[in-house]
């Protein structure tokens, strides 16, 4: 069987191979022609708001028509479709429907979480399914109200993902190789975000974003370490929580909430979360900062910001078109607003300064954005479309 390698560039999850929107790439172009970046290649998709994962040469996501979801394999050089697959029912709503979740790429198999809660796992070559389980059939999931939006996480042996089902099954973890449950844990209502997992006082645990907490659960048996309210209207927990060094976890979300940190401690009897800091600094409604050092860079609703994450105060204000998402690379942010306008800033928090400006797409482009190669992959409403952001490997090897 045909096993697709994973490239020391690839974004193989949701906003990267540390799910903070950070990559490790060089190289990136400092301008741009008039007419913006270079287009490499557009592809038409279906509806759907799932971002793009890039490995070993691929482009995944997921789309839906004619009454179902699918998840999609394109070529990374070309744009050409190389299969498509059938994974669930389509679920449609006011905002247009189709599948949330971004899939997740490891060891040659996709990872691909639908908007009515099924995981299906898909062999990356050939699209062959290998596994797929209904998760409000089997442990009772519920679907929220905008539909299943948290992008399934790989640790270890075990996908780990929220699934919100009652009577201690609210988070879940299932054998990577065969999709039995492994365990079930919490009782909590689902919210939109995806989890992070993160190393706290030695313990590796699964960072959750539930309705209304922040909850901290062991990897190996799920169990619960700790929480912390956090309510927004309507349930959208839907920006991912975001790790600070030295033990802290940094959340927010939308609807005039704003944000907080919390440094995570390890006591005597257990876990506890103490709030440094919280304000409405920060608003993230769907897509979340990213963190360079001390400082987060996001969208505060529609304005965009730097923030010192360990007082919380901020840096500098800045346009940069409708409130979207952005990546951390070479010492810039690329950031995609809501609109399809596509901006590269400085990372500093001396001053907003964009350097290049343009208008990518021209149609709704919530999903974030990845980046692998020196080229962006930008999911739109209707169309992928890889534009080239950076000097090509062997050119920035050369640079390097």
């Amino acid at each position: 069987m045909l096993t697709l390698p994973v490239q020391a560039d690839d974004w193989s999850q949701y906003r990267g191979p540390q799910r903070d929107g950070r990559s490790a790439e060089t190289g990136l172009l400092r301008s741009w022609p008039a007419d913006g970046p270079q287009v490499l290649w557009r592809a038409p998709l279906g509806v759907g708001y799932s971002s793009p994962a890039v490995a070993g040469g691929r482009v995944f996501t997921q789309d839906a028509a004619e009454g179902r979801e699918f998840t999609v394999a394109f070529d990374a050089a070309g744009g050409k479709e190389l299969w498509r697959r059938a994974t669930g029912r389509m679920r449609a709503d006011a905002e247009g429907g189709g599948p949330r979740a971004t899939p997740t790429v490891e060891g040659g198999v996709v990872y691909s979480l639908g908007a009515m809660a099924v995981l299906t796992a898909l062999d990356a070559a050939s699209g062959e399914v290998r596994w797929s389980v209904d998760l409000r059939q089997e442990l009772g999931a519920r679907v929220p109200r905008w539909g299943v939006a948290g992008s399934p996480v790989v640790e270890g042996g075990r996908v780990l993902l929220q699934a919100g089902g009652g009577r201690g099954r609210s988070f879940v973890a299932l054998d990577k190789a065969t999709g039995a449950v492994q365990w079930t844990s919490g009782g909590d209502l689902p919210g939109y975000a995806a989890p992070i997992v993160v190393t706290l006082a030695d313990v590796r645990q699964a960072v959750f974003f539930t309705a209304d907490a922040v909850v901290g659960v062991a990897v190996a048996d799920g169990e619960r370490l700790w929480s912390a309210p956090w309510r927004t209207s309507f349930d959208v927990n839907a920006a991912i929580p975001i790790f600070v060094p030295a033990s802290g976890i940094f959340v927010s979300s939308g609807y005039d909430t704003g944000a907080a940190l919390l440094q995570v401690v390890k006591e005597s009897d257990g876990f506890e979360p103490y709030q440094i800091w919280r304000s409405r600094v920060l608003r993230s409604h769907y897509n979340a900062a990213v963190l360079d050092g001390q400082y987060l860079y996001g969208f505060d609703e529609s304005i965009l910001k730097c923030v010192d994450v360990l007082s919380g105060r901020e840096a500098w204000r800045g346009r940069a078109g409708t409130k979207g998402s952005l990546i951390w690379a070479d010492g810039h942010l690329l950031v995609l607003a809501g609109d399809g306008f596509l901006s590269l800033v400085e990372a500093t928090p001396d001053g907003f300064l964009s350097l290049a400006e343009a208008r990518l797409l021209r149609d709704r482009t919530w999903a974030a954005p990845a980046l692998a190669d020196g080229v962006l992959y930008v999911r739109g409403w209707g169309e992928l479309v890889a534009a080239r952001v950076g000097q090509p490997p062997a050119a920035a090897s050369a640079a390097r």
